[in-house]
């Protein structure tokens, strides 16, 4: 389980992690990665495959072409890394899907035992003799109450 034992009430719902901006940034990098990958190397061993030196026929050597053998083998490889980064861009949307649900909920309980500790704290001062300093606290710790639920309720919508 991941650690979150530094969520408290107070956290920002901000600071909860966004696996939008996550996936938004690993797209970014792939794409880099990518059109650099194909307009320079995949795309240009691919023509030379094809036209070039690097047919089977451009260099032969007994019914063998070592440099067509080793093109094939690097479309192969660069094939493979873009469906291993693919793979990886689905595993780290999943993990930080995860890992939301459970910051939210931690920050959806830590909030709720705020406002439960409040709520105690009022019915403490309620029960005691009333007085304007009283009134005055009741009328803080309810706005405080308010304000954490305000919270909660953003939280909830994470």
């Amino acid at each position: 389980m991941s650690k979150v034992d530094w969520i408290t009430w107070k956290t920002d719902p901000k600071e909860i992690i966004n696996p939008n901006t996550i996936e938004d940034e690993v797209k970014d990098y792939y794409h880099s990665y990518e059109s650099y990958m194909n307009s320079m190397i995949y795309d240009q061993i691919q023509v030379d495959l094809q036209k070039g030196g690097l047919s089977k026929e451009a260099f032969n050597v007994s019914g063998i072409s070592p440099a067509n053998e080793m093109a094939i083998e690097i479309i192969n490889a660069i094939d493979e890394v873009k469906h291993t980064m693919k793979n990886l861009q689905e595993a780290i949307r999943e993990v930080t899907l995860e890992q939301k649900s459970i910051e939210k909920k931690q920050l959806i309980s830590a909030i709720e035992d705020k406002i439960s500790k409040e709520k105690a704290l009022l019915e403490s001062v309620k029960s005691k003799e009333s007085t304007n300093d009283s009134d005055d606290i009741i009328y803080i710790i309810n706005d405080r109450i308010k304000k954490l639920n305000e919270r909660l309720d953003i939280a909830k919508t994470l």
